[in-house]
């Protein structure tokens, strides 16, 4: 094996180390060439989406506020975990002015109805 200069502390150590034993700067060539790549492009990998772990830059990351029984946080989440997150949104807010609508069409009803019986 031979030695190579540590990139930190300029040490000479061995090409197949990890890490400089002097200053522990790691060392690893592989390691530092080949970096992961974001899903969507080809820019570097700096962060992962908190819902399916999709490797992405910040970029193609956004911000969503997600519901967990009674509390909630804000998470960062690929474009196709956002869209789903967003899309559940929706439905959910339908559906109440679905429900709201049908009981105020409800109370209508029975104050038009008590409102039209006699007195006695």
């Amino acid at each position: 094996m031979a030695l190579i200069p540590c990139p930190e502390c300029d040490r000479m150590i061995s090409e197949a180390a990890s890490a400089c034993p002097q200053c522990g700067h790691p060392c690893d060539p592989l390691k530092d060439s080949v970096s992961p790549s974001c899903y969507s492009c080809d820019a570097v990998a700096t962060t992962r989406c908190e819902k399916c772990n999709a490797l992405s830059c910040a970029r193609h990351l956004r911000s969503v506020y997600v519901q967990y029984g009674d509390r909630g946080g804000r998470e960062m989440r690929c474009d196709k975990c956002y869209s789903s997150a967003v899309t559940g949104k929706v439905i959910g807010a339908i559906i109440f002015v679905v429900v709201l609508i049908i009981i105020l069409l409800q109370w209508m009803s029975m104050s038009s109805r008590f409102s039209t019986m006699p007195n006695f």
